[in-house]
């Protein structure tokens, strides 16, 4: 387990998990995660992410670059999608 963890320091530079959280474009995990989750209100109309991520003060550039980069990390990451889906679940639309 350590070798797998200091692999993965050295090809996120070696800051481990703070860097796998860091916000992408200015946009937490747990941002992406309320704006996300506020779709569901709209029958989870995935068109209505970036009018949702607007409200937030998310500008549109900003939202392609957060979206795409979170969903690389949660995808290719365990610990950052388990986090993703606490805060997901945990969040009030």
């Amino acid at each position: 387990m350590a070798m797998a963890t200091d692999e993965r320091d050295q090809a996120t530079g070696g800051d481990g998990i703070e860097q796998l959280m860091s916000p992408i474009a200015g946009v937490s995990l747990e941002l992406y995660a309320r704006i996300v989750r506020s779709i569901a209100m709209v029958n989870h109309d995935l068109s209505m992410l970036e009018p949702m991520a607007a409200l937030h003060g998310v500008t549109r550039e900003a939202w392609a670059e957060a979206r795409r980069g979170w969903n690389l990390r949660i995808g290719a990451e365990p610990a950052v999608n388990q986090v993703f889906q606490v805060l997901y679940h945990s969040t009030v639309p």
